[in-house]
């Protein structure tokens, strides 16, 4: 009966060992070893997944600082091209090209420091957003042990044999 219905993933070796059992009381030892074998993979198993998670986690953080340090290499150029640009549009036009420029450069250094802050706001709410997502995935992940381990529990102790009381 044993080797027909297997759903407790025990091995091959340990229901023979079972299925070699003459006394009842010989049960107990194989029956812990059993339970201690399964506990053992079930823990291997959320190690391996939790250690999973975070190399995913730190692969997609590494992945967004690069796309940052990209943006952000881009933004330096698009505003000293703009900057360029600015310079050769306004100096031909002009007699007095020294002062234009001091104040065509203040104004087009004032939007660009304003396009910074605003950008920087934009990163600090991205940021923020990201954090509260991972916050939410480690509550995620702790509600899951605690659903795994309620689970192993509930099954060790319905598989675990009830002592016979004398009437």
């Amino acid at each position: 009966m044993i080797f027909k219905n297997n759903t407790t993933d025990t091995s091959l070796t340990d229901l023979i060992r079972l299925a070699k059992v003459d006394v009842l009381s010989d049960l107990d030892p194989i029956i812990s070893t059993i339970e201690q074998k399964q506990q053992q993979q079930a823990q291997q198993k959320q190690q391996q997944e939790q250690e999973m998670q975070q190399a995913e986690q730190k692969h997609e953080a590494d992945l967004a600082q690069a796309q940052r340090d990209n943006d952000n290499a881009q933004k330096q150029a698009d505003r000293e091209n703009k900057i360029e640009v600015a310079q050769i549009m306004i100096a031909p036009k002009v007699a007095d090209a020294g002062k234009i420029e001091d104040t065509t450069g203040k104004l087009v250094h004032d939007g660009l420091v304003h396009n910074d802050k605003m950008d920087l706001e934009r990163q600090k709410e991205s940021n923020k957003t990201n954090l509260e997502q991972q916050k939410l995935q480690v509550q995620k992940q702790a509600q899951q042990v605690e659903d795994r381990r309620t689970a192993a529990m509930t099954h060790i102790a319905k598989t675990k044999p009830q002592p016979k009381t004398k009437k």
